[in-house]
């Protein structure tokens, strides 16, 4: 059943790896392709006094340079390195030779979860690192000798030297990889005791920093190879808890200026962006932070494990190496608690600021329905006047109608009953009663004719909700009910002016609105 999980795990392994490997790996095997140091059976550097810069590192161009250095791994430590090209970019190795090495170097295939976190990519993943590897495997022809190889990975923080334009930060994550088997080495120097051998360690650097390549390098000289790593993956967090605290003391100085001017505009939502742009960066340094305090406790234990498994001789060393190590693991465990006391400022600081964001809009809601409500008093007051020029109007138009049939009665008989003589006289004929006679009934008809149109037809309103639905009826309106004094029992109502006795609207107002959208009238 195990065997058959590990299987399935080495599939899907398999899988990402061919799908990352594009983006991993740089394309040509030409040019160097790996970085490496020789240690004695000591642990001790085997470059001259003069040698113990950097520089000097010896580089392996091709595969048979690393079967020659697989020959001679079981006489002495090594320190392999494998560069990138900047901190999103490729390794710089090509895949046949890093497998061909892993191959040689039998590196077990959970490394591989810690390779795929390197390479080219648009943005950084937290929850994409995986966490400390181990495995204990017994060697030799009777299997009596333990070996023991884990891998882990260490984010550090480190200046990123660039020009920086406004809101970038002069800070940015970067990560090594390390593996590291121990395992015991072949020593045939008579000339050096059993007790004087120490294990034969591998070391595998993967993208370390330049700052970072020289400590380890200048550790392994004084056989301290397991706990400098560790050092260089500490120093900066510091100094970016620092620089992250100013930049959130500079917005609570904002707000407390802004608050200090009753809160007139200085808080904008690119503050806002800017606090979540700081709590994104405590996240990812707690995130940080715990995987790495997670690693240093579990490199420390195994350690300490290996100082147990060998001679007395060790002890009073191991006991300064532990010690040292266990202050690391203290130094990480103080930063993952300032990180989440920074996270909590932070968050308060972002909830203030939100407030205030609140507090403005709601400032703006209020004074925009202030300008609202003066703007439909205005519009009122044009309602009304408009209200009283449509009523004298009308009034008008009701007198006209009064003298229309005389007018026109007086004008069809104005050459017949009324003459002026020679003189000067005016002579009425005695026909004139024919003038009141046909006036005053055409005048009662008129009257009688536009009473019964008014009151007896009625005008349907209909709008459409959209071009997709049928018209809706939104009511009825009986016409200048108003002009009949005489029937108080039914409510009058004003079609021009909207208006009706008592300070209520129409029931065709309460139920929509009348515009020049009407599309049908049907009497």
């Amino acid at each position: 059943m195990a065997s058959m999980c590990l299987e399935a795990e080495r599939a899907s392994l398999e899988i990402k790896v061919n799908k990352k490997a594009p983006f991993l790996f740089r394309s040509t095997d030409d040019g160097i392709q790996l970085y490496y140091l020789p240690l004695d059976a000591r642990g001790n550097s085997m470059c001259g006094e003069n040698d113990k810069d950097h520089s000097t590192i010896q580089v392996v161009a091709d595969l048979e340079q690393l079967y020659s250095l697989k020959k001679a791994s079981v006489h002495q430590s090594q320190v392999f390195i494998i560069r990138h090209e900047n901190t999103w970019g490729r390794l710089k190795i090509c895949r046949n030779v890093f497998e061909e090495f892993a191959r040689q170097y039998k590196i077990f295939p959970r490394f591989w979860q810690h390779m795929l976190s390197f390479g080219w990519r648009h943005n950084e993943n937290e929850f994409g690192f995986a966490g400390f590897q181990f495995r204990d495997f017994a060697v030799g022809r009777t299997g009596s000798n333990n070996a023991c190889e884990f891998s882990y990975i260490l984010r550090r923080v480190e200046p990123n030297g660039r020009d920086l334009t406004d809101g970038q930060s002069p800070w940015s994550i970067r990560q090594t990889a390390i593996y590291h088997k121990i395992a015991p080495g072949d020593i045939p120097d008579l000339a050096i005791t059993s007790r004087e051998i120490r294990p034969i360690s591998t070391f595998l650097l993967v993208a370390p920093s330049l700052f970072a390549e020289r400590h380890i390098l200048r550790g392994v000289e004084r056989a301290r190879e397991a706990e400098e790593p560790i050092s260089p993956c500490l120093r900066d967090w510091k100094d970016y808890m620092a620089w992250v605290e100013n930049k959130l003391k500079e917005q609570l100085s904002m707000k407390d200026r802004s608050v200090a001017q009753q809160v007139d505009g200085n808080i904008t939502f690119l503050d806002r962006q800017h606090i979540h742009e700081l709590e994104e960066y405590t996240i990812d340094m707690k995130m940080i932070l715990v995987n790495m305090l997670n690693n240093i406790v579990q490199v420390r234990d195994q350690c300490q494990k290996d100082c147990l498994d060998n001679s007395t001789e060790r002890v009073q060393t191991c006991v300064y190496f532990l010690e040292e190590f266990n202050s690391y693991v203290r130094e990480a465990d103080m930063y993952v608690q300032r990180a989440e006391f920074l996270s909590e400022k932070v968050r308060s600081t972002a909830q203030m600021l939100s407030t205030l964001l609140d507090y403005e809009e709601a400032k703006a809601l209020k004074d925009l329905g202030i300008a609202s409500q003066r703007d439909g008093k205005f519009l009122s007051a044009l309602t009304l006047k408009s209200a009283l020029d449509a009523s004298a109007v009308k009034v008008l138009t009701v007198i006209s109608l009064v003298y229309l049939p005389t007018t026109v009665v007086a004008n069809f008989f104005s050459t017949t009953f009324v003459k002026t003589d020679n003189d000067g006289k005016t002579h009425v004929s005695t026909e004139a009663w024919i003038l009141a006679a046909i006036s005053i009934p055409l005048t009662f008809l008129t009257v009688v004719l536009w009473w019964l149109f008014v009151h007896l037809s009625t005008i349907t309103v209909e709008l459409p909700d959209n071009e997709a639905q049928p018209p809706r009826t939104l009511g009825k309106v009986k016409l200048l009910s108003w002009l009949l004094p005489w029937k108080p029992s039914r409510k009058s109502s004003d079609l021009e002016t909207g208006i009706v006795p008592g300070g209520s609207l129409p029931d065709v107002l309460t139920e929509g609105v009348c515009t020049s959208n009407t599309k049908m009238l049907k009497h």
